[in-house]
C-alpha cells in the first residue's frame, strides 16, 4: 500500500496463494521482508505485503471492519481494496487484502499539480456522498442504532470518542446521553465552554469512515484515490466526518480550508442552520471549481474586486423583492457566471496575501487563484462554524451591527487576530447589498442587472 523502502524479493500471486493453508500463509507473512507502517495509530497492526497482489494485516482487528469493507464494496463504487480472506491468529485477527500500489496522499500532495490536488478533494467528496446514500444493512434496520456495522451494538472507536472507545450504544439517543455527560464533566472541572451546547442529534445515522487522515487515502499510478482503513467506520451523525477531519489535514497549508469547504456542501455536513445565503455562497464556489477548472488572472480579480468594495460599501438600501420563490432563487444563483463567483471571491481575500501576489508565470498565476480564494472558503467556513449569520425577520438574513463571534474561546489563548478578522468581515458581510453589487458588477451578455429577492 506504500512504497516499500527494503529491496524487492520474487513474490507469488495470490491466485498462488490462495489455496494454501493458514499455517502456510503465516510464515510467508513472517518470513516477508515488505513491511509497511502500521494504518491504525490506536490498535498497532503488522502489515506486509505476502504476494505480489496482495498484503496481510496481523493484528487486533475487528469483524465489522471486514464487514464494512465488504459492504462499500458491494454497494459503492468507492475504489477499496478487496478483502481476499480472513482468519484467526490467537487472539488476533488475519485480513489478507488485495495489493494497492501507489503512495498515500500524505506521501504525495507535495508533488501533486493544482488540478490533480482539485481532483482528489472532488473524489473524496463524491466518496462521502455515496457513503451517506449505503442503508444500513439488514440486521441493523429494525431499530438503528450507532456503530460499526454488525448485529448489534458494539464499542465505539475513533477520534469521536475517547482513547478506551465508547458504547455499546443501543439508541441513537444513548449516544447523545454520553456526550452530554461527557459535555457536562468537561465543564463543571474546566468551566468550559462557558455558554450552553446541545449535542446536535437531529441529522440521520449514516456509514462514516470517521479516519479520512492522508495516511489513509492511497493514490495509484493511474490517479485513482482509495480508502484504507475502516477499523473506525460505523453509522454516525452526518457531522462525524467533518468533525473528526479537523485535525488531520493541517500538513495540506490553505488547502486544508478548500477541503473543508468541499466537504461542508456534502449535504449538510455539519450541525449548522443551513438555507442561509452563506450556504448558497459555498454552493456556487464549489459547482464553479468543479465546472471550470481554470485559473483567474491576477489583475482581472483585482479589478473585479475593487468594483464590488465600491458598490457594496456605497450603497445603502437593500433592494426591493422580486418575489422569487425559494427554488428559483437557488437555480438563479447557481447559475451565476464565473466572473461573478471570482469577484465575490477575491473580494474576501486576505489585503496582504493580495498585495503580495504579483504573477508572471503560470504557477505564479495559480497561486494568485488560491491566494484570492482559499482565504475566504475559510472565513465563510468559520462565520457559518460558529452561527455567525443569524436570521433577522426585518430585513432579512444578515448580520447584525453588534455581531460579537459566538464561537468558545480557552482560557489564556490570544483570539485577537481572529475576532479582528470576523468582524472586519462581518462589517462587510450584508447580504442583499453583497449579491445586488457583485452581479450587477459584473456584467454578463444578454443579462440585465438584477437585484437579489427578500427571503421568504
Amino acid at each position: 500500500m506504500e512504497k516499500e523502502s527494503l529491496e524487492e524479493t520474487p513474490l507469488p500471486s495470490w491466485a498462488e496463494m490462495s489455496a494454501w493453508s493458514e499455517e502456510d500463509i503465516l510464515t510467508a507473512f513472517a518470513k516477508s521482508a515488505h513491511r509497511f507502517p502500521s494504518p491504525s495509530l490506536v490498535n498497532p497492526v503488522e502489515v506486509r505485503r505476502i504476494a505480489v497482489d496482495a498484503v496481510m494485516r496481523v493484528g487486533p482487528l475487528q469483524d465489522y471492519e471486514v464487514a464494512t469493507m465488504r459492504l462499500v464494496h458491494q454497494a459503492s463504487s468507492i475504489p477499496v481494496p478487496a478483502v481476499r480472506r480472513v482468519f484467526d491468529v490467537g487472539r488476533m485477527k488475519a485480513m489478507v487484502l488485495e495489493y494497492i500500489p501507489g503512495k498515500t496522499l500524505g506521501e504525495c500532495w507535495a508533488h501533486l499539480g493544482l488540478w490533480q490536488r482539485f481532483r482528489i478533494i472532488w473524489s473524496l467528496r463524491g466518496y462521502i456522498r455515496q457513503l451517506r446514500r449505503i442503508p444500513a444493512p439488514y440486521a441493523m434496520q429494525g431499530t438503528p442504532f450507532p456503530g460499526p456495522v454488525a448485529s448489534e451494538p458494539q464499542l465505539c472507536v475513533g477520534p469521536m470518542f475517547t482513547e478506551y472507545g465508547a458504547g455499546p450504544f443501543a439508541s441513537y439517543e444513548e449516544l447523545t446521553t454520553w456526550f452530554m455527560h461527557k459535555l457536562d464533566v468537561n465543564r463543571r472541572i474546566t468551566k468550559f465552554p462557558p455558554e450552553p451546547m446541545t449535542f446536535d442529534s437531529s441529522m440521520p445515522l449514516v456509514l462514516t469512515h470517521l479516519d479520512l487522515h492522508p495516511r489513509n487515502i492511497l493514490v495509484d499510478p493511474n490517479h485513482k484515490v482509495w480508502l484504507i482503513d475502516w477499523e473506525f467506520a460505523g453509522f454516525y451523525p452526518q457531522w462525524f466526518e467533518y468533525a473528526a477531519m479537523r485535525g488531520a489535514w493541517s500538513i495540506f497549508g490553505r488547502w486544508e480550508r478548500l477541503l473543508y469547504c468541499a466537504l461542508l456542501v456534502v449535504k449538510r455536513n455539519v450541525p449548522l442552520k443551513f438555507g442561509s445565503p452563506l450556504d448558497r455562497v459555498f454552493k456556487i464556489l464549489l459547482l464553479w471549481f468543479k465546472a471550470h477548472y481554470k485559473v483567474i488572472t491576477y489583475h482581472r480579480i483585482q479589478e473585479e474586486a475593487a468594483e464590488i468594495l465600491r458598490l457594496s460599501t456605497t450603497a445603502k438600501n437593500p433592494p426591493e423583492s422580486h418575489g422569487n420563490t425559494t427554488a428559483e432563487f437557488n437555480t438563479e444563483v447557481a447559475g451565476e457566471d464565473a466572473n461573478l463567483i471570482a469577484s465575490v471571491s477575491s473580494y474576501w481575500a486576505e489585503p496582504d496575501e493580495q498585495e503580495s501576489l504579483k504573477p508572471t508565470t503560470r504557477e505564479e498565476k495559480e497561486a494568485a487563484f488560491l491566494g484570492g480564494h482559499a482565504p475566504m472558503l475559510g472565513i465563510l467556513l468559520t462565520a457559518q462554524a460558529s452561527d455567525a449569520w443569524r436570521p433577522d425577520d426585518k430585513v432579512g438574513d444578515r448580520v447584525p451591527d453588534d455581531y460579537e463571534p459566538r464561537y468558545p474561546i480557552a482560557p489564556g489563548k490570544s483570539a485577537s487576530p481572529q475576532v479582528a478578522k470576523r468582524r472586519k468581515m462581518m462589517s462587510m458581510m450584508n447580504y442583499h447589498t453583497v449579491y445586488s453589487s457583485a452581479v450587477n458588477a459584473v456584467p454578463v451578455p444578454g443579462r440585465a442587472a438584477k437585484s437579489m429577492p427578500e427571503r421568504r
